[in-house]
């Protein structure tokens, strides 16, 4: 089971893998999402209308120069769904605009461990091959 933060509703609930990848690719579906380094000492909060894309990149260095090729951010360890790109941009603003000790509050509450979710995606080991650097 995954533990799934704040869909839509702001409820917490449990999902299986199965209908996690299904929610991964819904159309008009936009993620705010918090990537991490092996030792969480980074923090990167990002937006993007595709999750699984977006977090292969990021493990991938697909642009060597950002942020989180930088600093090694490769874990997903909190996300949210959103219905609206307005919304999804606005509570990015909002998250990082907070201090380091809510953010962490925030993921602890869904992912105590900080483990890395995006590891439990049947697809992500089968997807590794769909992003080239070119």
């Amino acid at each position: 089971m995954v533990i799934l933060p704040r869909i839509k509703s702001g409820v917490f609930q449990d999902l299986s893998n199965k209908t996690l990848n299904s929610l991964l690719f819904l159309m008009n579906t936009y993620y705010v999402y918090i990537m991490t380094n092996p030792l969480k000492t980074v923090l990167y909060i990002g937006v993007t209308n595709s999750l699984l894309r977006r977090v292969l990149e990021h493990k991938q260095h697909f642009n060597q120069k950002s942020f989180t090729s930088r600093y090694n951010l490769t874990k997903l360890v909190y996300f949210e769904i959103f219905e609206k790109v307005y919304d999804a941009i606005a509570r990015e603003k909002q998250l990082k605009r907070w201090h380091r000790e809510w953010k962490e509050s925030l993921i602890s509450e869904v992912n105590n461990s900080w483990r890395d979710l995006s590891l439990e995606w049947e697809e992500m080991k089968s997807g590794m091959a769909l992003i080239k650097r070119s």
